[in-house]
């Protein structure tokens, strides 16, 4: 079959040997362009999906932290009792601290307004068209509603309820929360995404509730695209589709279906869309850029044959004709002698030879570079599942400070004050745990200063000096060691004093042979006595001994010119 094809000239046949040795190369750059394309599409359905996950455990936060809330409320005495006015005073300040909250209130049996923290929602209104209502209403425990604007602000918002039960178990009324959706815009403009990238928020009818950034072509309140919402519905609690958005960008999206119980019906859908471009364009545009630079190579290299074939093709020739003829006689040691590093077959071996270097290194740093993203999934989701157990541990230990003030605290005010300082002080820890370089760290010179700080909001007349050193605890030894401190500043705005009427605290922290001591120390009166050395009988002070053991310290209590404890234990290691 080769006797078809004629060559004119030399000339011609290097040129044409030129090409076709180029072809294996452009094959190779178009099969590995088309391998890359369909890398970053994985990669970028990989990110969304991601991203969507981060969403939706922040969603199942916000709703477990309703849930607690509401709980909380539900079974303080002038709830249970229908106090409405001792509920409008707890409901407003808790709104004052939690501005994610819309508005907190309490409805009674018929539906109607009974207390609202904020004045803007009147005592009257009747809410019993409201679906997440008559949920409640009907004893289905805690429910998640739908979209709404609020009564208060006008603002789009997402509500929740929770059955509000009398001391013998009987449903009088509802607690009702609702929760800001702006909340999310302030989370996505952190998230680092590509340009177009939009979230999306739909209850469980396929309504958009939340849409950012916003759109005259996606407006909140109307239904989604049929199709995506299709798409949604016939998959799993959570995906990946490829479909065109409402403002006409073809994207692909990744949802998670929301829900409050296992058993329940997802009550929100979260959709994260990435434009379907952003994984295309990369891997076009390195596709022809590749493809510019062979047939440029090409081109070169057929002027360069050209032009040494025409100087010094003759020469060659004769000088192989020689060496054949000297071959076919016998002398098997013949050579032609063309040395000539820059011939034509030199420099297309030398092209070829660049051109699998160049492959062989884009394909060691795309190695790297997935190799690199495997290890930081698997560190994201090492650090998700310990920010889970982190926060199931704190809940259990909110929940039984909250049993023991309950047994211990003569007041509604009290029981308020003391269970709001303990929070507090692990809410400091945490704050400044996700602050931190670190997610195990916390650097105790920063952290006590900090928590003093937040004592002398609660307290008039208190007034703290910190000394410490820069040491660095683990979140472990961090969360016992707040609620210490915060037991024993509170024990010294209460009694410790000055006839001024001040209360100074000095606290000093520091370590040595691989123990720590914290000294707090305030110029009052001191430990009445009389009193057995080192054996507290009231509620702060017995948990300070008891949080003093759980970190392996030892408390000590005494009287020198004002109440002195100290508190020594063992470092861990970080």
């Amino acid at each position: 079959m080769l006797k078809k094809f004629h060559f004119s000239s030399f000339k011609t046949l290097f040129s044409v040997i030129v090409v076709l040795s180029l072809v294996p190369a452009l094959v190779i750059i178009i099969w590995t362009g088309v391998e890359h394309g369909s890398s970053l599409e994985e990669s970028v359905r990989d990110e969304a999906f991601r991203q969507v996950e981060t969403l939706s455990m922040v969603q199942r936060v916000i709703s477990q932290s309703v849930y607690q809330t509401l709980m909380t409320l539900s079974i303080l005495p002038s709830f249970t009792d229908g106090d409405y006015e001792t509920q409008n005073m707890v409901i407003g300040d808790l709104l004052k601290k939690n501005p994610e909250f819309v508005n907190i209130s309490t409805v009674d049996t018929r539906g109607r307004v009974r207390a609202s923290a904020s004045p803007n929602l009147e005592t009257g209104i009747d809410l019993s068209q409201r679906r997440h209502i008559r949920e409640a209403l009907a004893g289905k425990g805690f429910v998640a509603g739908e979209f709404i604007i609020a009564y208060v602000d006008q603002e789009q918002s997402f509500p929740f309820a929770l059955p509000l039960r009398s001391r013998e178990g009987e449903i009088i009324g509802v607690l009702n929360a609702v929760y800001r959706l702006s909340v999310y815009r302030t989370i996505f403009d952190r998230l680092e995404l590509p340009e177009e990238t939009i979230l999306g928020i739909t209850d469980f009818q396929g309504i958009r509730i939340f849409f950012h950034p916003r759109k005259k072509t996606n407006p909140v309140g109307k239904p989604i695209k049929q199709s995506v919402w299709q798409g949604m519905q016939n998959t799993a609690d959570s995906g990946t589709l490829v479909d065109t958005g409402s403002d006409g960008i073809r994207r692909f999206y990744a949802y998670r279906k929301i829900r409050l119980s296992p058993e329940s019906d997802p009550y929100l859908y979260i959709v994260l869309g990435i434009p379907e471009r952003n994984a295309t364009r990369p891997s076009l545009s390195i596709l022809y850029r590749n493809i510019i630079l062979i047939a440029a190579a090409a081109l070169l290299s057929i002027i360069i044959s050209s032009v040494l074939g025409h100087i010094s093709l003759g020469r060659k020739l004769k000088s192989l004709i020689l060496t054949v003829k000297q071959i076919r006689e016998g002398d098997l040691s013949a050579r032609t002698g063309i040395v000539d590093s820059e011939s034509e077959v030199g420099q297309v071996a030398e092209a070829i030879d660049n051109m699998a270097n160049s492959l062989e290194e884009r394909n060691f740093e795309r190695d790297k570079a997935e190799r690199i993203l495997s290890e930081a999934l698997a560190e994201r989701e090492t650090l998700l599942k310990e920010v889970h157990h982190r926060v199931k541990n704190n809940m259990q230990l909110i929940l039984s400070l909250l049993h023991l003030e309950q047994q211990n605290s003569s007041s509604i005010e009290d029981f308020s004050l003391q269970l709001e300082n303990r929070i507090m002080a692990m809410s400091t820890v945490h704050e400044m745990m996700y602050q931190s370089e670190t997610i195990a760290e916390i650097n105790m010179e920063d952290f006590l200063e900090r928590l003093g700080s937040v004592t002398r909001n609660l307290y008039a007349g208190l007034v703290i000096d910190v000394q410490a050193e820069q040491l660095v605890l683990t979140l472990e030894e961090a969360v016992p060691l707040a609620l210490i401190v915060n037991e024993l500043l509170t024990n010294c705005a209460k009694y410790g004093k000055s006839p001024d009427g001040v209360a100074r605290v000095n606290i000093a922290m520091g370590s040595d042979a691989g123990n720590a001591t914290l000294t707090v120390r305030d110029h009052g009166p001191g430990f009445p006595e009389p009193r057995e050395e080192n054996n507290p009988t009231n509620l702060g002070m017995l948990l300070v001994s008891t949080l003093s053991e759980q970190i392996g310290g030892k408390v000590s209590f005494s009287s020198r010119e004002g109440a002195v404890v100290e508190l020594s234990f063992p470092l861990q290691r970080v």
